[in-house]
C-alpha cells in the first residue's frame, strides 16, 4: 500500500467517520482494508549500526519524535501507530513533520 495512500485515509478518518465527507458503505469497507495493517502493528523494525557505535536508535526516532511534539491525545496516538506501521514497512515520509499540520 503507498504511503500517500496510507496518510490520506488517516488525515480523512475523521470526516468520514462525522459524514462531513460521505463515502457510503463500499467507501468505509475500503477505509477498514487500509487501515487494518495500520491499527495492528506487526513487525521488527531493524537497522545498521557502525562498528564503533553501540546502543544507537533507529535514523527515523528523531524525525518521528519531531512530528509527534506538538501532539496530544488520539491525534498523538493515530499519528504514533502510523510511524510505527511506516518504520515496520520500510517508509520513510519525506517530511513526516508536515503529514500532522
Amino acid at each position: 500500500m503507498p504511503s500517500d495512500f496510507a496518510v490520506f485515509m488517516l488525515r480523512e478518518q475523521r470526516g468520514f467517520r462525522t459524514h462531513r465527507q460521505p463515502i457510503g458503505a463500499e467507501g468505509i469497507n475500503d477505509l477498514a482494508k487500509v487501515a487494518a495493517p495500520i491499527l495492528s502493528v506487526d513487525g521488527e523494525v531493524t537497522w545498521s549500526e557502525r562498528f564503533n557505535e553501540k546502543n544507537t536508535s533507529h535514523p527515523e526516532i528523531a524525525r518521528i519524535a519531531k512530528a509527534l511534539a506538538g501532539l496530544d491525545g488520539a491525534r498523538a496516538e493515530r499519528a504514533h501507530q502510523f510511524f510505527l506501521w511506516c518504520m515496520t514497512a520500510k517508509l520513510q515520509p519525506a517530511k513526516p513533520a508536515e503529514l500532522e499540520t
